[in-house]
């Protein structure tokens, strides 16, 4: 039987996405499931149809610095407390664990601070390399390392598109998961569109600002940003994203 599977990574739409899945779910049982961080997710069951949600990688770091400077999520707020605690346990494949032991042996990022802690004891600039390197740098990679973004049975969804084109995008996804849209389903899928939603703790770019990340990065974080990932680059292209010497990252 074929499956229908989410995938997600941190700051790329993970709550949306969430509220899709349940609300369709709510309608047809356990039509979708939902997988989490990229990295640990590099497959592709042809049997199976994927919606993969994508985000401009200045936004991610944006928006995870900011989010994690408040946030009550426990790894963030608590002294050596693994990144990928919970999941790592309750989650993720073996396979895939031995696969990224790296990642999950070097997912505590501070000594005797909270994340939280450090990025509030850091500059802006500061913070935002931190998080440049750490928690928006493993999201970043996994998800331009994702293998099969062209594969016929992948939908890619990016973050701003459904933002600023919820109920087309909506329809799109709909349409890939062969569900025949109704007034009711459509409309429950509607509650949960950010652009008119007025209150939503997950969300940092509350004027949804397309290109937000330019009231951030100077010339210091950009050239930080292609040191960090001048290996990810062209990856970053393939994804559909444009990356300039002046920092203009934009979708085709």
């Amino acid at each position: 039987k074929m499956q229908y599977i989410i995938i997600k990574d941190h700051k790329t739409g993970s709550t949306v996405s969430n509220k899709i899945k349940d609300c369709i779910n709510s309608f047809y049982k356990n039509k979708i499931s939902s997988r989490a961080f990229y990295k640990f997710w590099n497959m592709n069951d042809p049997s199976n149809k994927y919606i993969c949600f994508i985000r401009n990688p200045y936004e991610i770091i944006v928006s995870g610095y900011l989010y994690h400077k408040r946030c009550g999520e426990k790894w963030c707020i608590t002294k050596n407390w693994s990144y990928y605690n919970w999941w790592s346990s309750e989650h993720f494949l073996e396979s895939e664990k031995v696969k990224n032991k790296e990642a999950l042996d070097n997912s505590i990022f501070c000594k005797n601070i909270s994340y939280q802690e450090k990025l509030n004891s850091l500059s802006q600039d500061d913070g935002i390399i931190f998080e440049m390197k750490h928690v928006a740098k493993l999201t970043i990679e996994g998800m331009c390392d994702f293998d099969y973004f062209e594969s016929k049975n992948v939908m890619k969804v990016d973050l701003n598109n459904l933002i600023r084109n919820y109920k087309n995008e909506i329809c799109k996804i709909l349409d890939f998961l062969q569900i025949n849209s109704n007034d009711q389903l459509i409309s429950s899928l509607n509650k949960h569109n950010i652009s008119e939603q007025k209150v939503n703790h997950h969300v940092t770019n509350t004027n949804l600002d397309e290109n937000r990340y330019l009231q951030y990065f100077n010339d210091r974080l950009f050239e930080e940003f292609k040191l960090t990932y001048k290996e990810y680059i062209p990856k970053i292209e393939r994804l559909g994203y444009n990356v300039h010497d002046y920092g203009d990252l934009f979708l085709r």
